[in-house]
Protein backbone atom coordinates (compact mmCIF):
# COMPACT_ATOMS: atom_id res chain seq x y z
CA UNK A 1 0.00 0.00 0.00
CA UNK A 2 1.38 3.02 -0.97
CA UNK A 3 1.75 5.76 2.27
CA UNK A 4 1.46 9.62 2.11
CA UNK A 5 4.22 11.64 3.52
CA UNK A 6 3.11 12.03 6.46
CA UNK A 7 3.15 8.37 6.97
CA UNK A 8 6.35 7.50 5.39
CA UNK A 9 7.83 10.00 7.44
CA UNK A 10 6.51 8.92 10.78
CA UNK A 11 6.51 5.18 10.13
CA UNK A 12 10.78 5.89 9.72
CA UNK A 13 10.97 7.94 12.90
CA UNK A 14 9.34 5.06 14.83
CA UNK A 15 11.46 2.49 13.46
CA UNK A 16 9.18 0.99 11.22
CA UNK A 17 8.86 -0.03 7.18
CA UNK A 18 7.90 1.99 4.79
CA UNK A 19 7.06 1.99 1.43
CA UNK A 20 10.24 3.70 0.06
CA UNK A 21 12.61 5.92 1.60
CA UNK A 22 11.13 9.63 2.38
CA UNK A 23 12.85 12.75 0.29
CA UNK A 24 12.84 16.08 1.45
CA UNK A 25 13.51 19.32 -0.36
CA UNK A 26 14.71 22.74 0.50
CA UNK A 27 15.96 25.79 -1.89
CA UNK A 28 16.16 29.36 -2.25
CA UNK A 29 12.63 30.97 -3.95
CA UNK A 30 14.40 31.36 -7.59
CA UNK A 31 14.92 27.29 -7.46
CA UNK A 32 11.30 26.89 -6.45
CA UNK A 33 9.79 28.86 -8.82
CA UNK A 34 11.79 28.02 -11.87
CA UNK A 35 10.79 23.88 -11.17
CA UNK A 36 7.00 25.53 -10.39
CA UNK A 37 7.49 27.16 -14.66
CA UNK A 38 9.30 24.72 -15.75
CA UNK A 39 7.29 21.42 -15.05
CA UNK A 40 4.19 23.60 -15.32
CA UNK A 41 2.74 23.41 -11.57
CA UNK A 42 0.28 25.67 -10.42
CA UNK A 43 1.47 25.73 -6.46
CA UNK A 44 4.09 23.98 -4.48
CA UNK A 45 1.88 21.56 -3.07
CA UNK A 46 1.72 20.11 -6.94
CA UNK A 47 5.07 20.29 -7.45
CA UNK A 48 6.20 18.23 -4.47
CA UNK A 49 3.64 15.51 -5.66
CA UNK A 50 4.48 15.58 -9.12
CA UNK A 51 8.20 14.87 -7.78
CA UNK A 52 7.33 12.46 -5.45
CA UNK A 53 8.74 14.83 -2.42
CA UNK A 54 7.43 13.98 1.30
CA UNK A 55 8.24 17.89 2.40
CA UNK A 56 7.44 18.86 5.84
CA UNK A 57 4.69 21.54 5.80
CA UNK A 58 5.89 24.54 8.02
CA UNK A 59 3.28 26.01 10.84
CA UNK A 60 4.10 29.30 12.56
CA UNK A 61 3.30 31.79 14.25
CA UNK A 62 2.93 35.63 13.33
CA UNK A 63 4.53 38.69 14.48
CA UNK A 64 2.32 41.04 15.35
CA UNK A 65 4.32 44.48 14.60
CA UNK A 66 5.54 45.72 11.10
CA UNK A 67 8.91 46.18 12.55
CA UNK A 68 11.47 46.87 14.79
CA UNK A 69 10.06 49.57 17.59
CA UNK A 70 13.02 51.51 17.82
CA UNK A 71 14.08 50.92 13.78
CA UNK A 72 11.14 51.14 11.12
CA UNK A 73 13.74 49.59 8.83
CA UNK A 74 15.02 46.78 10.29
CA UNK A 75 13.66 43.07 11.89
CA UNK A 76 11.97 42.43 15.25
CA UNK A 77 15.98 41.62 16.22
CA UNK A 78 16.69 45.43 15.19
CA UNK A 79 18.72 44.01 12.10
CA UNK A 80 18.78 45.51 8.42
CA UNK A 81 19.22 43.89 5.20
CA UNK A 82 20.42 44.72 1.89
CA UNK A 83 19.42 43.05 -0.81
CA UNK A 84 22.42 41.34 -2.62
CA UNK A 85 21.95 40.19 -5.90
CA UNK A 86 24.20 37.68 -7.52
CA UNK A 87 23.37 36.98 -11.16
CA UNK A 88 20.46 34.63 -11.25
CA UNK A 89 18.77 35.07 -8.00
CA UNK A 90 19.31 37.30 -4.06
CA UNK A 91 20.01 36.82 -1.03
CA UNK A 92 19.25 39.42 1.68
CA UNK A 93 22.20 40.20 3.98
CA UNK A 94 22.87 41.87 7.27
CA UNK A 95 23.65 45.82 6.48
CA UNK A 96 23.27 47.26 10.26
CA UNK A 97 24.10 45.09 13.10
CA UNK A 98 22.19 46.53 15.78
CA UNK A 99 24.98 45.46 18.84
CA UNK A 100 28.30 46.02 16.88
CA UNK A 101 29.91 49.32 19.01
CA UNK A 102 28.49 47.44 22.57
CA UNK A 103 30.92 47.38 24.41
CA UNK A 104 29.45 46.04 28.21
CA UNK A 105 26.95 43.62 29.33
CA UNK A 106 24.70 46.67 30.05
CA UNK A 107 24.88 47.57 26.43
CA UNK A 108 23.42 44.05 25.53
CA UNK A 109 20.87 44.29 27.96
CA UNK A 110 19.83 48.02 27.35
CA UNK A 111 19.03 46.75 23.86
CA UNK A 112 15.14 46.34 22.75
CA UNK A 113 14.79 42.19 22.45
CA UNK A 114 11.98 40.76 20.69
CA UNK A 115 9.10 39.83 23.44
CA UNK A 116 7.23 36.39 22.48
CA UNK A 117 4.08 38.06 23.25
CA UNK A 118 4.01 40.25 20.51
CA UNK A 119 3.01 36.69 18.35
CA UNK A 120 -0.33 35.42 17.39
CA UNK A 121 0.28 31.88 18.12
CA UNK A 122 -3.63 31.20 17.57
CA UNK A 123 -2.88 30.83 13.75
CA UNK A 124 -0.75 27.36 14.36
CA UNK A 125 -4.18 25.94 15.71
CA UNK A 126 -6.49 27.73 12.89
CA UNK A 127 -3.64 26.09 10.17
CA UNK A 128 -3.61 22.70 11.76
CA UNK A 129 -7.28 22.61 12.15
CA UNK A 130 -7.50 22.76 8.27
CA UNK A 131 -4.88 20.10 7.36
CA UNK A 132 -5.48 17.23 5.64
CA UNK A 133 -3.12 15.29 7.01
CA UNK A 134 -0.89 14.51 4.11
CA UNK A 135 2.57 16.32 5.17
CA UNK A 136 4.97 16.13 8.16
CA UNK A 137 4.00 19.07 10.60
CA UNK A 138 7.71 21.33 11.03
CA UNK A 139 7.53 24.21 13.28
CA UNK A 140 10.51 26.55 14.56
CA UNK A 141 13.85 26.93 13.92
CA UNK A 142 16.54 27.49 16.66
CA UNK A 143 20.01 28.82 15.53
CA UNK A 144 21.34 31.06 17.81
CA UNK A 145 25.11 31.46 16.81
CA UNK A 146 23.80 32.49 13.07
CA UNK A 147 21.69 35.58 14.62
CA UNK A 148 24.68 36.57 17.16
CA UNK A 149 26.90 36.93 13.94
CA UNK A 150 23.55 38.87 12.78
CA UNK A 151 23.24 40.71 15.69
CA UNK A 152 26.96 41.77 16.50
CA UNK A 153 28.43 40.86 12.76
CA UNK A 154 30.41 37.88 12.46
CA UNK A 155 33.61 38.68 12.80
CA UNK A 156 33.05 40.38 15.98
CA UNK A 157 30.56 37.25 17.26
CA UNK A 158 33.68 34.78 16.65
CA UNK A 159 35.81 37.52 18.74
CA UNK A 160 33.87 37.58 21.22
CA UNK A 161 33.74 33.82 22.40
CA UNK A 162 37.29 34.55 23.25
CA UNK A 163 37.81 37.72 24.25
CA UNK A 164 34.75 38.83 25.49
CA UNK A 165 33.10 35.77 26.60
CA UNK A 166 30.75 37.90 29.47
CA UNK A 167 29.20 39.71 25.90
CA UNK A 168 28.81 36.75 24.39
CA UNK A 169 26.62 35.04 27.56
CA UNK A 170 24.70 38.06 27.73
CA UNK A 171 23.66 37.98 24.33
CA UNK A 172 23.36 34.28 23.55
CA UNK A 173 20.88 34.53 26.58
CA UNK A 174 18.87 36.78 25.72
CA UNK A 175 18.36 34.64 22.01
CA UNK A 176 17.67 31.48 24.08
CA UNK A 177 15.09 33.28 26.45
CA UNK A 178 12.86 34.65 23.62
CA UNK A 179 13.12 31.26 21.51
CA UNK A 180 12.68 29.26 24.85
CA UNK A 181 9.55 30.84 25.50
CA UNK A 182 8.49 31.43 21.69
CA UNK A 183 8.94 27.94 21.17
CA UNK A 184 6.97 26.63 23.94
CA UNK A 185 3.66 28.83 23.21
CA UNK A 186 4.18 27.48 19.12
CA UNK A 187 4.15 23.76 20.21
CA UNK A 188 1.53 24.19 22.83
CA UNK A 189 -0.33 25.79 19.97
CA UNK A 190 0.34 23.11 18.02
CA UNK A 191 -1.56 20.60 20.46
CA UNK A 192 0.27 17.47 19.75
CA UNK A 193 0.12 17.79 15.90
CA UNK A 194 3.60 19.29 15.29
CA UNK A 195 6.32 16.78 14.54
CA UNK A 196 9.28 17.71 13.21
CA UNK A 197 11.40 21.10 14.88
CA UNK A 198 14.72 22.38 13.77
CA UNK A 199 17.93 22.75 15.80
CA UNK A 200 20.66 23.82 13.64
CA UNK A 201 24.18 25.53 14.04
CA UNK A 202 25.81 25.41 10.42
CA UNK A 203 29.69 25.34 12.48
CA UNK A 204 31.27 23.55 9.25
CA UNK A 205 33.71 25.15 6.99
CA UNK A 206 35.17 23.31 3.84
CA UNK A 207 38.11 22.53 5.92
CA UNK A 208 36.92 22.02 9.51
CA UNK A 209 34.80 22.75 12.23
CA UNK A 210 34.21 26.96 12.32
CA UNK A 211 34.93 26.01 16.42
CA UNK A 212 36.32 23.51 18.71
CA UNK A 213 34.64 21.08 20.92
CA UNK A 214 35.28 22.94 24.01
CA UNK A 215 33.91 26.18 23.05
CA UNK A 216 31.06 24.18 21.52
CA UNK A 217 30.58 22.50 24.61
CA UNK A 218 30.83 26.00 26.34
CA UNK A 219 28.89 28.09 24.45
CA UNK A 220 26.25 26.52 22.27
CA UNK A 221 25.66 22.58 23.39
CA UNK A 222 24.06 23.30 27.20
CA UNK A 223 21.15 25.31 25.73
CA UNK A 224 20.76 23.00 22.27
CA UNK A 225 20.19 20.56 25.27
CA UNK A 226 17.47 23.21 27.04
CA UNK A 227 15.71 23.43 22.98
CA UNK A 228 16.09 19.85 22.90
CA UNK A 229 14.00 18.56 26.21
CA UNK A 230 11.15 21.49 25.11
CA UNK A 231 10.85 19.51 21.83
CA UNK A 232 10.87 16.52 23.51
CA UNK A 233 8.32 17.17 26.40
CA UNK A 234 5.96 17.92 23.65
CA UNK A 235 6.73 14.37 21.68
CA UNK A 236 8.38 16.42 18.67
CA UNK A 237 11.24 14.84 16.81
CA UNK A 238 14.48 16.85 16.65
CA UNK A 239 16.55 17.24 13.43
CA UNK A 240 19.99 18.43 14.74
CA UNK A 241 21.88 20.31 11.68
CA UNK A 242 25.54 19.85 12.52
CA UNK A 243 26.81 21.50 8.90
CA UNK A 244 25.83 22.56 5.90
CA UNK A 245 25.79 19.25 3.99
CA UNK A 246 24.71 16.94 7.06
CA UNK A 247 21.84 16.81 9.56
CA UNK A 248 20.86 13.93 12.19
CA UNK A 249 17.18 13.38 13.10
CA UNK A 250 16.75 12.05 16.83
CA UNK A 251 14.46 9.45 17.98
CA UNK A 252 13.15 9.41 21.04
CA UNK A 253 14.78 9.26 23.40
CA UNK A 254 17.96 10.42 22.39
CA UNK A 255 17.34 14.11 23.99
CA UNK A 256 17.03 12.51 27.30
CA UNK A 257 18.79 9.51 27.63
CA UNK A 258 22.06 11.84 27.01
CA UNK A 259 24.19 14.05 25.21
CA UNK A 260 23.70 13.62 21.40
CA UNK A 261 27.38 14.70 19.96
CA UNK A 262 27.19 16.97 17.09
CA UNK A 263 30.43 18.42 16.45
CA UNK A 264 33.71 16.84 15.60
CA UNK A 265 35.09 13.95 14.03
CA UNK A 266 32.78 11.35 12.47
CA UNK A 267 31.91 9.28 15.48
CA UNK A 268 30.99 12.15 17.26
CA UNK A 269 28.23 12.30 15.80
CA UNK A 270 25.04 10.22 17.98
CA UNK A 271 24.16 9.40 21.34
CA UNK A 272 23.02 5.94 20.17
CA UNK A 273 23.25 4.72 16.71
CA UNK A 274 19.85 3.25 16.82
CA UNK A 275 17.79 6.68 17.59
CA UNK A 276 19.39 8.80 15.26
CA UNK A 277 18.57 8.73 11.72
CA UNK A 278 20.21 10.50 8.63
CA UNK A 279 18.39 13.49 7.19
CA UNK A 280 21.65 13.27 3.99
CA UNK A 281 21.28 16.18 1.24
CA UNK A 282 22.33 16.28 -2.52
CA UNK A 283 23.28 20.06 -3.22
CA UNK A 284 23.17 21.65 -6.28
CA UNK A 285 22.32 25.14 -8.08
CA UNK A 286 20.06 25.30 -10.68
CA UNK A 287 22.66 27.00 -13.03
CA UNK A 288 24.20 23.69 -13.07
CA UNK A 289 24.38 21.87 -16.81
CA UNK A 290 21.61 18.73 -16.45
CA UNK A 291 24.54 16.37 -17.50
CA UNK A 292 26.33 17.87 -14.73
CA UNK A 293 23.67 17.12 -12.28
CA UNK A 294 22.88 13.68 -13.00
CA UNK A 295 26.76 12.67 -12.88
CA UNK A 296 26.66 14.55 -9.38
CA UNK A 297 23.92 12.35 -8.40
CA UNK A 298 25.26 8.78 -9.64
CA UNK A 299 28.15 9.90 -7.75
CA UNK A 300 26.55 10.62 -4.79
CA UNK A 301 24.19 7.41 -5.13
Amino acid sequence: MMMSPRQRWLALLDRQPTDRIPTDYQATPEVTQRLLVDLGCANEDALWRKLHIDKRKYVESQWRLPHHPDDPQADMWGVRYQRIDYGTGAYDEPAHCPLAAAETVADVHTHRWPDPADFDYSVIARTLDKDDGYWPIHSCCYEPFLLCGYLRGLERAFEDLVLRPELADAILGHVVDFYYEHQRRCFEAGGGRIHLTWIAEDLGSQSGPLMGLPMYRRFLLPNQLKMANLARSYGIHIMYRRTESDTLISVPPCASHGRPRLLGHRRSTTCSGERMLGHMPFSCVHHQPPDQVSNDVRHVA
